[in-house]
């Protein structure tokens, strides 16, 4: 499909679906904190080291997200520490794995927490959804061929959609890669598992920086 970069007006809506979220992973965070501390209140503190691995991942992805980075980054090491992240913020346990196909890419930061933002949903929703026994496996691929960005997730768990109940679900997915120009392909496998590609126009520096742009 063809893209165009996003324009001004695309850039405000973008802003504004990105501070939403933030936003609402941060109430979400809080939540856990509370509950955690309520059933530990109640004698129960097995669900403290749970809690405790899900609100530093929380915290670790919020600052992924929500942090001041250097004007351009490598896209492949955010993506990983970003993926991680989501992986122990969503309450994964050691039987759920992460395997991370993104090579090295200069990219500008500002344009590269969108992509984040996706891959974090994505990785939260197949951690969430996607396996009942609660082990499995979670592939993400990121690819720039100076043209096109592409990012595909990919589980082998159960397909049984992308909305979770209460959240923004899809919607945040469909919204950041409209904002930035691109769009969403969702396929269930013959397995019944699930890939999600996310095409979008390229967050390579050299393709999107002026000329001499520092």
């Amino acid at each position: 499909m063809p893209h165009s970069h996003t324009s001004p007006s695309d850039c405000s809506c973008l802003q504004a679906i990105y501070a939403r979220e933030l936003s609402h992973r941060a109430a979400n965070a809080m939540q856990q904190a509370i509950a955690a501390v309520s059933v530990s209140r109640r004698g129960d503190r097995s669900v403290l080291d749970l809690a405790l691995r899900r609100l530093t991942g929380a915290a670790d992805l919020q600052e992924m997200l929500a942090g001041i980075q250097p004007p351009l980054s490598d896209l492949g090491e955010l993506l990983t520490d970003t993926c991680n992240a989501a992986l122990r913020a969503a309450g994964a346990t050691s039987a759920i794995q992460l395997h991370i196909n993104a090579p090295s890419l200069l990219t500008n930061s500002r344009a590269a927490r969108p992509i984040l933002m996706i891959a974090a949903e994505l990785v939260t929703n197949s951690v969430r959804h996607a396996f009942p026994d609660k082990r499995g496996n979670i592939v993400v691929v990121m690819a720039d061929d100076g043209h096109e960005a592409r990012l595909t997730v990919e589980d082998n768990g159960t397909c049984l959609g992308w909305r979770r109940e209460g959240g923004q679900g899809a919607n945040i997915v469909d919204d950041l890669a409209r904002a930035m120009g691109g769009g969403v392909r969702r396929i269930v496998n013959k397995s019944g598992s699930s890939r999600v590609v996310v095409s979008l126009p390229t967050v390579a520096a050299a393709a999107i920086e002026p000329a001499g742009a520092a």
